[in-house]
């Protein structure tokens, strides 16, 4: 499929070639006690040349139970045809009244990662992680708006985000399982001195900062599995959302080793709810019930 009059590439077609490869190895520095996990992700493209996505993992067990592991990554998202070749002409969008072209200078987007954890089994039964987290971001895609010339993608933006996780896992039974999780994220977006970026920062608002989910998992015997998931997802104030609750179900029957045979309710605590997009043109959920055929080999 070829350009149309309302969105285009330019050229229309265009080949890329892009190479990587991946190393990583774990390193056992006190037996049973301290490990380093050392790797990193190379890349060559034609967007961006040479692209490298290092990353540590130190992991320290304490005692026979408590573990507690940090790590540092680095990661970029590579542009893409959107960000160097996208094209739409002037008048389409009231909000690009000149036009939105990509920005052929534009760069990867770079994330450094900082992340904490700690890991304990309680007591034979019950086990809890608690991690946190930190993430630096450099050269984020922003539409540049002069005026009276088409808008352009450039790397105007920086922001980082932080929060914390925890989750628990408990075995009631010997055929009940019960896991427990929390997230907190905070999102905070800048612009870089000489940006006309006025609309990305408002990105903020469309992550969650609180979603909580409840699980529990039933073998009702060796051939009946029951799964009830119910989950809470905060409001996204730039985009309207407001918060919600959803309840999923599972019942599902395997009558021979490789062969499943289910029914799944999905979203059943309300007729439908938006999730995403703003208002009037998004497309809200709704509840559904389907069967589901599984085989594996």
């Amino acid at each position: 499929m070829g350009n149309t009059p309302i969105l285009a590439f330019r050229p229309p077609k265009l080949t890329r070639q892009v190479c990587s490869g991946c190393l990583q190895d774990e390193i056992t520095l006190v037996e049973n006690r301290l490990k380093l996990a050392l790797g990193t992700k190379l890349e060559h493209n034609d967007f961006s040349g040479f692209e490298y996505q290092p990353g540590g993992r130190l992991s320290l067990r304490l005692t026979d139970r408590p573990t507690v592991w940090g790590a540092i990554s680095r990661a970029v998202r590579t542009p893409s045809r959107i960000d160097r070749d996208f094209f739409i002409p002037p008048g389409i969008a009231p909000a690009l009244t000149n036009g939105l072209a990509g920005g052929p200078g534009f760069l990867s987007e770079k994330l450094i990662a900082y992340e904490l954890g700690y890991r304990v089994q309680l007591r034979d039964r019950l086990s809890v992680s608690l991690a946190g987290f930190y993430n630096d971001y450099d050269d984020l895609r922003s539409p540049e708006v002069p005026t009276n010339v088409p808008a352009t993608f450039a790397n105007g933006l920086t922001g980082e985000t932080y929060g914390a996780e925890i989750t628990a896992a408990f075995q009631a039974t010997p055929w009940w399982r019960l896991h427990a999780g929390y997230t907190y994220l905070q999102m905070q977006l800048h612009t870089k001195p000489g940006s006309a970026d006025t609309t990305s920062r408002g990105q903020e608002g469309d992550s969650p900062h609180h979603q909580l989910l409840l699980r529990s998992s039933m073998d009702l015997s060796d051939k009946i599995q029951w799964d009830t998931t119910v989950r809470y997802v905060d409001n996204l104030p730039h985009q309207f959302v407001p918060a919600y609750w959803a309840m999923d179900v599972r019942l599902a029957w395997l009558p021979c080793k490789n062969l499943e045979l289910a029914v799944v309710g999905q979203n059943l605590l309300d007729n439908r709810h938006p999730e995403f997009g703003t208002p009037p043109s998004r497309k809200e959920i709704q509840h559904s019930i389907y069967g589901k055929v599984t085989w594996r080999f």
